[in-house]
């Protein structure tokens, strides 16, 4: 029954399988005198049987049997004490991260909203649109969103997380969503997917009406940011996992630093928002900041400096580019960690991870997360280009081609 659950089946060798997993030598000679000496188990006190001998009695039988017994129960000991590790390992790594759970996706309550809106909008800001403007924009997106007639896709086979890197100087709001990439795991076509949404996109925020994607965030966390984007989107998300940008660079110099190329426009830019990180964490910006452009590798601070410019280049659009390329690196670095590497990271990261994913769907991932490191991986974002306009602050994409080409991108 043990052997069962611990997935072992018992032969009727039975000293070839049990003698294996101590590291005992069976391997018997033609004939046991051959060798001049004893054999190895009967150091144990156990008598062997070779072809054509002859079991006298079942006392014999029984004796022997007593003699393997406390052997194989060694056996299934330190194999049962192993899945016992295994388990408490697991736990160990998991309960250092910040399970935020399902709950925090419930609506909240009329006060709750009340004190979250309030505490947004010292950060968010108004838009720049009159409210006849806001109310046509979202008259038209809600037409052509039912006429694109999509449905809101879970594939048992699709996995999508939903990665959120947070910009807040304190505690006290949620922040606004400053990165949002879609890791979309498709086993089928045995690629990942990685689909930027663009801060400042369109987005009818449930309870709060229309405002910059990346306010959903401010307003209501990453549930309420997850819930904006399947509505207004039609993305199914499975999970999220949000960190801030100090915890970004700590995460980044937990792998060692990326590799990155950069220009020698985007290095000036680069250092403004390396002063600005170093005066959050305290850090040193004269031992942070950027020589000159070229093919650099760069730690946690320099890193996220570069996937935070917005002014050189196609602005927020080249940003979110830039967010992807420092993404695939790490996912690169991540390949290569070591056993004990990989213990380390761990170690480190974990803690500054919020994330709403269960124990049994961590446990699925990490099983399979080997096979998915070695799938292809491929960049998209939306808006798509030459399907959206610019309205004041607003990116207002054409619904009625993008919600189509998300699942298109993310299914065919």
């Amino acid at each position: 029954m043990f052997g069962k659950m611990m997935g072992l089946s018992w032969s009727t060798d039975a000293v070839g399988t049990a003698s294996a997993c101590l590291g005992i030598r069976t391997e018997l000679p033609q004939h046991a005198g051959d060798t001049g000496r004893s054999l190895p188990g009967q150091r144990w006190g156990i008598r062997f049987f070779k072809e054509g001998d002859v079991m006298r009695s079942g006392y014999d039988r029984k004796r022997r049997k007593a003699r393997w017994l406390p052997i194989i129960l060694i056996v299934m000991g330190v194999l049962a004490a192993l899945v016992l590790l295994a388990v408490g390992m697991f736990y160990h790594y998991y309960g250092l991260s910040n399970y935020e759970g399902k709950a925090a996706q419930t609506q909240l309550s009329s006060e709750d909203m009340a004190a979250a809106k309030k505490a947004a909008e010292a950060h968010v800001g108004k838009l720049n649109l009159s409210d006849s403007e806001v109310e046509q924009i979202k008259t038209e997106n809600d037409k052509a969103i039912k006429a694109a007639n999509v449905s809101v896709v879970d594939q048992p086979d699709v996995y999508n997380l939903l990665l959120v890197g947070v910009d807040r100087r304190d505690d006290s709001w949620n922040g606004n969503a400053d990165s949002m990439i879609l890791a979309s795991i498709n086993k089928t076509k045995k690629r990942i997917t990685l689909m930027s949404f663009m801060r400042d996109l369109y987005a009818d925020i449930p309870g709060y009406g229309v405002h910059k994607l990346n306010a959903a965030c401010a307003y209501g966390g990453c549930s309420l940011l997850v819930k904006t984007l399947e509505e207004n989107y039609k993305v199914h998300i499975d999970n999220y996992a949000w960190v801030d940008f100090q915890s970004m660079a700590d995460v980044i110099d937990a792998l060692g630093g990326v590799d990155l190329t950069i220009t020698d426009a985007e290095v000036k830019v680069a250092n403004d928002y390396i002063t600005e990180l170093c005066s959050i964490t305290g850090a040193d910006p004269q031992s942070e900041y950027l020589q000159g452009g070229g093919d650099l590798h760069c730690d946690g601070i320099q890193a996220v400096a570069f996937g935070r410019i917005r002014y050189v280049g196609n602005a927020d659009f080249q940003r979110t580019e830039r967010q992807r390329i420092v993404m695939e690196q790490m996912i690169s670095k991540m390949k290569d960690l070591s056993l004990g590497d990989m213990n380390s990271f761990a170690t480190t990261v974990l803690p500054l991870i919020h994330h709403d994913i269960s124990v049994s769907e961590v446990l699925t991932l990490t099983a399979a997360a080997p096979t998915f490191l070695k799938y292809e991986v491929r960049e998209s974002r939306v808006p798509f280009d030459d399907h959206y306009q610019s309205m004041q602050e607003i990116l207002n994409p054409d619904m009625d081609y993008t919600l189509p080409e998300i699942q298109k991108e993310l299914y065919d």
